[in-house]
């Protein structure tokens, strides 16, 4: 079971590769990282905001006892609920 811990948003330093899209984490932007042990390993999650509620939003009535922001979907279906609503907010954008 994973256990999360420490969200916070931070503004990037450098440039990161989100774990929910893998795309890339502009210097100077929010993000936010979490950390978690899986397994006995220690990770850092690192995600675009959007990214990170979405998933949240996505897992609504998922599995109550995973506390992290994979509470039973997994990647690829993030991903693809990423491209989604990226594309719909792309599209709303565009016809202000």
């Amino acid at each position: 079971m994973t256990h999360w811990f420490d969200k916070e948003d931070i503004i990037a330093r450098k440039n990161h590769c989100c774990d929910w899209c893998l795309k890339t984490i502009k210097k100077g932007t929010k993000y936010t990282k979490q950390s978690s042990v899986d397994g006995g390993d220690w990770w850092i999650f690192k995600t675009h905001r959007l990214c990170f509620h979405v998933s949240i939003e996505a897992n609504k009535g998922c599995d109550p006892y995973c506390n992290g922001p994979d509470m039973g979907l997994h990647d690829e279906e993030i991903r693809d609920i990423l491209k989604i609503v990226k594309k719909d907010l792309k599209k709303r954008k565009n016809n202000l």
